[in-house]
């Protein structure tokens, strides 16, 4: 299997979750999400919506961009 964006965003995300001691069932709970479907955006299983980035990104008070890679670092 290829790695994605999603799998790198996912992550990220999960990354900056465990700094903020945060649980996936919180996480889900916080943006509407079940923690399963929480937990398949961390593994990169669904498409990460930009809106979505977005909201997580201002519920972890990180800025966007922490989230992405570097151009040219996936292939």
């Amino acid at each position: 299997m290829q790695y994605s964006i999603d799998h790198y965003i996912g992550g990220r995300l999960r990354e900056r979750r465990v700094s903020l001691n945060l649980s996936q069932q919180q996480m889900g709970t916080l943006t509407g999400l079940s923690q399963q479907g929480y937990s398949r955006v961390e593994r990169g299983e669904v498409p990460i919506r930009a809106a979505h980035l977005w909201m997580w990104s201002e519920l972890m008070e990180t800025p966007i961009e922490w989230f992405y890679p570097e151009p040219g670092s996936i292939h």
